[in-house]
């Protein structure tokens, strides 16, 4: 069993595993691609896919042990805490009903999977909700549409490439940053919305997953 991570911040709220991940990295001054495996034992080529559908139990477990997580905590950061809710179980792979699907060319994502609300990102450490990567194009807590690209360059999000060809930074947040342009998510301005009360009864349903 490898050593416990030097530091181990736990998942906020309804926080993305792979955003978990690319945290622990920044928290202990490491390149998330070289953390990945040689920190986490995660497969090499693991940033090539959708990391968030291919990740098993096992791995999420894994992380959770070498972080000194609880692993109801750890295991809900994963997609596979909806199995049950909103589908049956979670493939690698092919069309999942409510997920967005991702498109790649090695590590960057070319096919808008990933939404975003800048208010929330603004409230506290930025950091990327489970829920924003379905198929719901607006945020219940703000009653605002989510961005699926960057408002500046309208390349899609890849909040996991923000170390990619850059020395490690510790004078700002990668994640919070266009991964393509610099642009600061958490500037970008929202058009208000209002939502239905069946949208919200499901947010609700998910939120109890």
């Amino acid at each position: 069993m490898q050593n416990l991570l030097l530091f181990r911040p736990k998942p906020f709220d309804d926080e993305l595993a792979s955003q978990w991940i690319v945290r622990l990295a920044w928290h202990n001054n490491q390149k998330l691609n070289h953390f990945s495996w040689r920190q986490l034992g995660l497969p090499r080529a693991v940033w090539d896919r959708d990391i968030d559908r291919s990740l098993s139990q096992v791995l999420i477990d894994q992380i959770g042990q070498l972080s000194g997580t609880p692993a109801a905590l750890a295991r809900a950061t994963s997609l596979r805490s909806w199995e049950g809710i909103l589908w049956e179980s979670l493939t690698p792979s092919g069309s999942v009903q409510w997920l967005m699907q991702v498109n790649t060319t090695g590590r960057i994502r070319r096919r808008a999977a990933q939404q975003f609300c800048a208010i929330c990102l603004r409230e506290g450490t930025p950091y990327f909700r489970k829920r924003w990567r379905l198929m719901i194009p607006f945020c219940a807590a703000h009653e605002v549409t989510m961005f699926d690209r960057c408002p500046k360059c309208a390349s899609a999000i890849n909040f996991h490439c923000g170390d990619y060809g850059w020395p490690l930074r510790r004078d700002n947040i990668p994640w919070a940053l266009c991964g393509r342009c610099g642009f600061d998510l958490r500037s970008a301005e929202h058009e208000k919305l209002a939502l239905t009360n069946s949208l919200q009864t499901l947010l609700r349903s998910m939120d109890a997953g």
